[in-house]
């Protein structure tokens, strides 16, 4: 009968553990996992829709998600992704950065390494647009060793590679080179047919060797297959190229018109405000050569005007990237947010489960003391284990209140750090709200006694009065100091004794200087030019005795 009790307690506590293990780690996991690539697939929409800034904030909190369960599978892809997104919005440092990111991650694991070739195609990518073909050419060589070590047959990734150093021997100038490279496609049976770039890319060969005929006639035959929408392209790729390919046959055969006519609809078809450049560029070069130099000019000022577009696009892209990047911080708060919930919620269930544990055990002790039929020991013992028990409850709990009140008193400081700058900032709100409100007053009273109908009227005078009565600077100015006292309390006293030589003014001064609002908006609050509050900072600098150079700012924090 012992024996069965003990195999059912022991059946009981085993089920517990198990289920708090299930509860607590496998189903989380799973579910989050399946989010995170959700993520990735909709962010890959997303960008092929144009939708880059959505796709961009997808992205970040996808990496997040990876990044805390080190999901390197998901991660290289993240990054990946990301470098691309940097790449259409011409972002060409960021983008190269994130790709070697996502080719170092491939790297460190053995069943991750074949994922390589897709960052190394990209860095290439890249490198042509920029126009550094040897750069370009040896990151797709990498990209086919890569291929072969791993014995890959996807035609895909294989079509791409053998057209990009075919495109890179090209443009170095070895157009045989290029030809032998393309008839590889046949090696790993890629359909020719289907096989846009290339087709492309063999005319384009094909013209560098003289061969026009040849050429003009795959380039129509091209043209038929692409205006059934054969291909499958992304971002509109395929338009562009086809467009750039009828414009350079066409000036090649001196027909300028027709070359001029599918430049412009590869502009319109264009997908990056860089390639507007170039292709204004090519435009201008057209109509130089049929005489006509005024729309050449024209052209050639569209390539200046594309250039600050160009410019202009890039800062407001960064803009709104920062803005996404601020969002992601605020959802990486709340995803440790909850996880710091999910942990006190296990951290709850393992002390439900150790005291049953406990329970067990004491039950095991006393069954067997009872089978043995030492009752008198079985009591001692059972005394001084309830003894124990209690003296050890007792340190735990002195243990759990000595970390809750050490855990109070950090969340007292952090709290007060936070309420001290909510009160600087409200602050230097009300400061600027008051300094713009006596401006606004003050620019109201000058329009009125400068009206002389209203300067002969008593009861408008008296009105005008009683609206100066608002201008109330001096008051202002000491409620500024009390409040400031109230928020920051004895910074005044430590600024005064460390440096006695400061006036009243100076030391209103440097409280709007550790408020952090910058010249201009301090200028604004004591209603004087911005050259004067520049020059009010630097001789309080020299008063001090400061390195001119030294951030005020961090100086004061250390006071």
């Amino acid at each position: 009968m012992m024996r069965t009790v003990f195999l059912t307690l022991l059946l009981i506590l085993v089920d517990h553990s198990v289920w708090g293990i299930q509860n607590f780690d496998l189903k989380p996991l799973e579910g989050t996992k399946k989010v995170c690539q959700q993520l990735i697939d909709e962010a890959v929409e997303d960008t092929n829709r144009h939708n880059d800034v959505i796709a961009f904030e997808k992205l970040l909190k996808a990496q997040l998600i990876a990044e805390e369960n080190q999901w390197d599978d998901k991660l290289w892809q993240i990054k990946n992704q990301i470098g691309l997104l940097y790449r259409y919005n011409s972002h060409y440092g960021e983008a190269i950065a994130y790709f070697h990111e996502a080719y170092n991650i491939t790297q460190q694991q053995q069943n991750l390494s074949v994922k390589g070739i897709h960052p190394l195609i990209n860095i290439g990518e890249l490198y042509f647009k920029e126009n550094k073909t040897t750069d370009a050419l040896k990151y797709h060589l990498k990209a086919e060793n890569l291929a072969n070590f791993h014995k890959i047959e996807d035609e895909d990734t294989r079509n791409v590679i053998i057209n990009n150093i075919a495109v890179a021997y090209s443009r170095l100038g070895n157009p045989n080179k290029s030809l032998n490279k393309l008839l590889e496609v046949k090696k790993y049976g890629i359909n020719h047919q289907t096989n846009f770039f290339g087709r492309a890319t063999y005319i384009s060969v094909l013209m560098k060797t003289k061969q026009t005929k040849l050429a003009n006639t795959l380039a129509e035959k091209l043209y038929i297959d692409f205006k059934a929408g054969i291909f499958k392209e992304y971002r509109n790729e395929c338009v562009t190229c086809m467009y750039k390919l009828l414009t350079a046959i066409h000036e090649q055969n001196g027909e300028i018109d027709l070359a001029i006519l599918y430049a412009n609809k590869s502009v319109r078809a264009a997908d990056e405000l860089i390639d507007y450049i170039s292709l204004y560029k090519k435009i201008a070069e057209l109509y130089a050569q049929k005489n006509e130099f005024k729309k050449a000019y024209q052209y050639r000022d569209s390539v200046i005007k594309t250039k600050d577009s160009f410019s202009a696009s890039v800062n407001r892209k960064l803009y709104e990237i920062s803005k996404v990047k601020f969002k992601v911080q605020e959802y990486q708060s709340e995803l440790i947010a909850n996880k710091k919930e999910l942990s006190f919620k296990k951290e709850q269930h393992q002390k439900e489960r150790s005291f049953f544990i406990l329970l067990v055990l004491l039950g095991i002790v006393l069954l067997i003391s009872i089978y043995k039929g030492f009752q008198n020991r079985t009591i001692k013992q059972k005394q001084q284990s309830e003894i124990t028990s209690l003296a050890l409850k007792e340190a735990k709990q002195e243990h759990a209140l000595a970390e809750q009140q050490l855990e109070t008193n950090k969340l007292k400081q952090e709290k007060l750090k936070h309420e001290i700058a909510e009160k600087n900032r409200e602050l230097s709100a009300k400061a600027l709200y008051l300094s713009n409100r006596n401006e606004l007053i003050q620019e109201i009273i000058d329009s009125f006694e400068s009206n002389n109908t209203i300067k002969n009227n008593k009861e408008a005078i008296k009105h005008i009065k009683a609206i100066k009565s608002f201008l109330k600077t001096d008051m202002q100015r000491d409620d500024f100091i009390k409040h400031f006292e109230k928020v920051n309390p004895n910074f005044i006293k430590r600024l005064k004794e460390k440096h006695p030589e400061l006036t009243a003014n100076d030391i209103r001064f440097m409280c709007y200087i550790y408020m952090n609002l910058s010249i201009k908006e301090i200028s604004i609050i004591l209603n004087i030019t911005y050259e004067a509050s520049k020059k009010r900072r630097q001789r309080i600098v020299e008063k001090m005795n400061l390195n001119k150079s030294i951030s005020l700012f961090n100086y004061l924090l250390k006071v």
